[in-house]
């Protein structure tokens, strides 16, 4: 699973016309995925941050959408 293939996905999320308890869930979906296909700890590893730091930086974009839609509609 490549970064541009999930951003695109992030984007196509974003802009959809899908309810924003849809897309909250739809976020969370995509960072499931990504958690189990780069094995991104639960718990905070520096060493793999260090060899991740753009995975991590698109899991933390997702992970703070998702955090604005879960704030106004919580599940």
């Amino acid at each position: 699973m490549k970064l541009s293939t999930i951003h695109n996905k992030y984007e196509e999320i974003l802009h959809s016309e899908e309810e924003d308890d849809i897309k909250s869930l739809l976020f969370g979906k995509l960072m499931t995925d990504m958690e189990m296909f780069y094995h991104i700890p639960i718990f905070s590893d520096e060493g793999w941050e260090k060899k991740n730091k753009t995975v991590l930086a698109l899991f933390r974009k997702i992970s703070s959408t998702r955090n604005l839609y879960k704030k106004r509609f919580p599940l």
